[in-house]
């Protein structure tokens, strides 16, 4: 077989080869093509030293991105490219890198340290593929396997058990039993991984479509890092592929929903905005959803830019009410397209007028424009000032 590698990618690997070096590319790129999917990024593997690399490349931009561990960037035509020295890892004291690496002139010692079958490839137009653990069989049989003695693999590096079942679900492929095993040994390790990395796999873990994977993934590690979760499955399965609904899932049966998910997501230390999002998909469980027009601008005035999301969570969560959710969807449009007031800031009318009509300073301007809104979304003809200034409370 025979890839196409880019330019860039393939200029690199020239120039190694012309001084006298090897180079490949490795891991996910060429697994990628190997399942005709489109590589994010291109690695490229060398027989060359950091210090070789960047004497090789003198006159291009080189950054010595990390230089202890064998790798440097070197930029071609505007595209960075991730350039690393064959290497034996050493003892993984934290659980997660190396505490030190040796470099190595054999191309099988550098896939030999790797993760799983189908991430240890390589490829060069002089070598052709370079499948020393039957990472091909691994993809024909859509499966997810360790290089070598799986507990060996997990001892190292805890973060590999959840890119297992990241892999598995993106991919659409199954885990081996063995590596399954070793997973369900070694879970409680993972507490030692940032929550910052946790959350990066979990996010693309729950935005994949292999349910089965997911379900797995809980049955493991839900009790360790989900905790306070009661997930539920039919919801997340007819949840839109959003990242906010399918969180939202996973709080799905708890009884204090919203206080509890915001309790994992700040330990997660999931940004401001999604958690804003999950719990307002949460709160609208307890919302009407009524496929008339005052109801839906009441929606969109709790809800905002939520709001559609909200919607499309009550479809998930009451399958029987499709039709309904599809109308009130189809309202809310109506309104925003029509630009037909649902918030304050819509009034033809603001807290100034409200005090020059006699309403003290305070909270109850603002209760008054509440009330002159309730006024407007039920008749909108109302929203001019001088029909709202006679409807203000003397």
């Amino acid at each position: 077989m025979k890839i196409t590698i880019p330019h860039g990618a393939q200029r690199i690997i020239s120039t190694l080869h012309a001084d006298g070096f090897e180079a490949v590319i490795v891991g996910g790129c060429v697994r990628d093509h190997l399942l005709g999917r489109t590589p994010g990024d291109y690695d490229i593997a060398t027989s060359a030293t950091p210090e070789e690399v960047i004497s090789t490349f003198k006159g291009f931009t080189v950054v010595p991105t990390g230089v202890q561990h064998g790798t440097v960037t070197v930029v071609i035509s505007g595209t960075n490219y991730e350039v690393t020295t064959y290497r034996i890892d050493g003892d993984y004291a934290d659980g997660r890198r190396p505490d030190n690496v040796t470099f190595t002139p054999s191309l099988y010692e550098d896939l030999k340290r790797r993760d799983f079958t189908v991430n240890a490839f390589a490829y060069s137009n002089e070598t052709g593929l370079v499948d020393h653990f039957n990472g091909t069989d691994d993809l024909t049989a859509r499966t997810i396997r360790c290089v070598g003695n799986p507990n060996q693999r997990f001892a190292e590096d805890y973060l590999r058990m959840l890119r297992a079942f990241r892999f598995a679900a993106v991919l659409d492929f199954t885990i081996d039993e063995e590596t399954l095993a070793a997973i369900h040994t070694t879970k409680h390790r993972i507490t030692a991984i940032s929550a910052e990395r946790i959350r990066m796999e979990l996010d693309k873990l729950l935005l994949s479509s292999n349910f089965p994977v997911i379900q797995q993934f809980l049955n493991e590690f839900a009790e360790i890092i989900l905790p306070e979760a009661m997930p539920d499955m039919a919801v997340l399965q007819r949840a839109e592929n959003a990242l906010c609904q399918r969180i939202a899932a996973l709080f799905h049966n708890c009884p204090n929903t919203e206080k509890t998910a915001v309790i994992t997501l700040r330990r997660l230390k999931y940004d401001n905005a999604t958690i804003d999002l999950t719990c307002a998909i949460i709160t609208s469980r307890h919302a009407n959803f009524i496929p008339n027009k005052p109801t839906m601008k009441r929606l969109l005035r709790d809800f905002g830019n939520h709001t559609k999301h909200c919607i499309a969570y009550f479809a998930a969560s009451n399958p029987e009410k499709s039709d309904i959710a599809a109308k009130c969807l189809e309202i809310t449009s109506q309104i925003i397209e029509n630009n037909e007031p649902y918030t304050i800031a819509h009034l033809d009318i603001n807290g100034t007028d409200v005090i020059a009509a006699g309403i003290p300073p305070g909270r109850e301007v603002g209760n008054t424009l509440a009330f002159l809104l309730e006024k407007v979304i039920d008749e909108p003809a109302l929203n001019c000032k001088q029909a709202l200034l006679k409807l203000v409370p003397k």
